[in-house]
């Protein structure tokens, strides 16, 4: 793959992260607020270890990877603000044998 090529996949893959993390935020905010911090602190970890470990490819994944955390934090803060209340799937889930000590 060519540089363009590269930077072009690796956008679209932290594009797509982000993607995923508005969804589920859109299901179920503190699912989606819990699943993007987690997913912020594994990518600037492993950038981290990345460059501790001189690991250029460790490094650009955890590049990735927090990029589409912050692509999903921005989606959750905007779920957040303009759907504050109860959810269907919130709701669902307390509904379900596993959510019955919500």
């Amino acid at each position: 793959m060519g540089k363009d090529a590269d930077r072009v996949a690796k956008t679209l893959t932290s594009v797509t992260i982000g993607a995923g993390l508005i969804g589920i935020s859109i299901l179920c905010p503190p699912l989606g607020a819990a699943a993007t911090t987690t997913y912020g602190i594994v990518g600037a970890s492993m950038e981290v270890a990345g460059s501790l470990s001189n690991n250029d490819e460790l490094k650009e994944v955890g590049e990735v990877i927090t990029f589409g955390a912050g692509i999903g934090g921005l989606g959750c803060g905007a779920i957040a603000a303009f759907s504050p209340g109860t959810h269907a799937a919130c709701a669902g889930c307390k509904g379900a044998p596993w959510g019955k000590k919500i």
